[in-house]
């Protein structure tokens, strides 16, 4: 499916192995009861040329087991609801030029399940003044299992306090790596 901009009104069940895809050229919007739903441990691949963006669903992004992968050019907002769960699969977050902001414990997975966040911008659009920074991307992250979860942090300076209070957390600066006010030039991030 390719649409130029896609919104999820109701939910989309299916009880098979297959990946679901579709393709936005503009946004793609989870509204009210919308979201996904693959119970059979299909994969859920989402790409939009703009932002992907969860409004207070009451299902969200539901796997048995499969992956998750959503890709946006701008930026991946989960504003409440019910948020994504892979249910031991892996959520893989792309932002090319935006930032990723989610709402405490949005990303979910069990077992062996990673979660990857590419964070490559400090705000969002809308609302305005809504920041994303580190700690809400470490803050989103809920993985009760084993898996490696990483997080991607584009370059920049980043003004904050940031604590990390989970297992089997990666924290990686890309090139020219983050500027942490207050630390030592060879200090590690």
């Amino acid at each position: 499916v390719q649409l130029g901009r896609i919104d999820f009104n109701s939910t989309v069940d299916w009880a098979t192995a297959n990946t679901f895809t579709a393709n936005a050229i503009d946004d793609i919007f989870f509204n009210g009861g919308g979201g996904l739903n693959a119970t059979g441990g299909g994969n859920i691949v989402l790409n939009a040329g703009d932002d992907i963006r969860m409004f207070n669903t009451s299902t969200g992004i539901n796997t048995n087991g499969g992956d998750v992968t959503l890709n946006a050019f701008q930026e991946v907002a989960l504003r409440g609801g019910a948020g994504i769960n892979a249910n031991g699969g892996d959520i893989i977050i792309n932002n090319q030029t935006g930032g990723f902001y989610g709402f405490a414990n949005s990303l979910n997975t069990t077992g062996t399940g990673t979660i990857t966040l590419n964070q490559f911008k400090d705000n969002i659009e809308n609302p305005p003044g809504t920041v994303s920074t580190i700690q809400n991307a470490i803050d989103a992250l809920n993985n009760t299992g084993t898996g490696l979860n990483t997080i991607n942090v584009k370059s920049g300076t980043y003004n904050e306090n940031v604590v990390i209070d989970h297992d089997h957390l990666a924290l990686i600066g890309k090139p020219g790596d983050p500027l942490v006010p207050g630390a030592a030039a060879d200090a590690p991030l």
